[in-house]
């Protein structure tokens, strides 16, 4: 979120306290007001409400067109449930790739109306928290009493830059290894329930044998074409030991 957006909805909240408070002004009348005159002064404080300028909330997200129609689900049901409140969101897509990410960073230098927006990777944090293109979330959390942490996972911290939350996290990946236990058997290696690095690249050692056409390894990362996706791996494990 840009800064601007935490000004708006700091602003927001302090706008529902004072309308809340007109009503609540409204409706206990002095002494000696008549219920006609309670009823006007209800009555305006009703319209002031209902003429508030609606809040929308732009939403940039780059997960692919097939995860646009969940997307869009969990933005109707909130814009449902807040449209009561004047408050909806709306979402654009942007390709999380070289030239996706860009135009998003392009935009958000151009002031351009994103509000809130998806990132992809610690270095794509890291890089907008302290281009200013993100916003230090510490004193709303702080305000709300909200930990970050504790309510969506301690993972959540290995994504602060400079110790401080830019970001909220959507969701979490469970990664695991499918192992050949025939293999493990045949080798004398114990299963093990937990390993170092260096104890994992002795099992690798262990496993790899033969020669030429015949040679059998140890590993195999099953990168989907992505030659960084064991690193990431190996990155989210080591935080977990950390």
């Amino acid at each position: 979120m840009k800064k601007k957006v935490s000004c708006g909805l700091i602003c927001l909240s302090m706008a529902a306290g004072l309308l809340a408070g007109c009503g609540g002004s409204g409706s206990t009348p002095d002494s000696g007001s008549t219920g006609a005159g309670t009823g006007t002064q209800t009555a305006k404080a009703d319209k002031k409400e209902s003429e508030a300028e609606p809040v929308v909330l732009h939403f940039w997200t780059g997960l692919g067109a097939s995860a646009d129609a969940s997307h869009q689900a969990i933005i109707d049901e909130f814009n449902e449930l807040y449209k009561d409140q004047g408050i909806s969101v709306e979402f654009e897509h942007f390709v999380n790739d070289s030239n996706g990410n860009l135009k998003l960073e392009t935009n958000l230098l151009g002031g351009s109306e994103i509000d809130l927006y998806m990132t992809y990777g610690l270095t794509q944090l890291t890089k907008r928290a302290e281009g200013n293109l993100a916003l230090d979330l510490s004193e709303l959390c702080a305000r709300d009493g909200f930990d970050v942490a504790a309510s969506t996972s301690s993972m959540a911290e290995a994504y602060f830059v400079n110790g401080k939350p830019y970001c909220l996290p959507t969701k979490l990946d469970q990664y695991g290894m499918v192992l050949n236990k025939n293999m493990f058997d045949d080798a004398g290696i114990e299963i093990p329930t937990s390993w170092t690095y260096d104890e994992f690249l002795e099992v690798c050692k262990k496993l790899t044998h033969g020669e030429g056409e015949d040679k059998v390894y140890g590993m195999f990362w099953n990168t989907g074409q992505d030659r960084s996706g064991y690193v990431k791996y190996l990155a989210c494990d080591f935080v977990k030991i950390g």
